[in-house]
């Protein structure tokens, strides 16, 4: 998907960002072009020899500090509460 620049006052240019959801990729590159590097969020699910599966992911609000994302609070949250969600599904389905 290519985002398009905002038609609002703003210097940002148009990001191509494949996979992403709109709305909170949007969000994220408005603040800061440079998030687009770390989006979509990866994954990486594992099981281990005891058999216990494990899912890892980057904390979505340390790639918005190294970014310098600001006031995104509100889209933080959301990608943290779907973030969780999607990590105890994966783990509940590979075991």
């Amino acid at each position: 998907m290519t985002l398009p620049a905002p038609t609002t006052s703003s210097d940002h240019r148009s990001t191509d960002l494949p996979g992403a959801r709109p709305t909170v990729g949007t969000t994220l590159l408005q603040t800061a072009q440079t998030f687009g590097i770390d989006l979509p969020v990866r994954y990486v699910a594992w099981e281990d020899a005891e058999g216990v599966v494990h899912v890892a992911h980057p904390d979505i609000r340390v790639l918005a500090t190294r970014h310098g994302a600001t006031g995104v609070d509100d889209t933080l949250d959301m990608v943290e509460t779907a973030t969780g969600a999607f990590s105890d599904a994966a783990a509940g389905e590979l075991r």
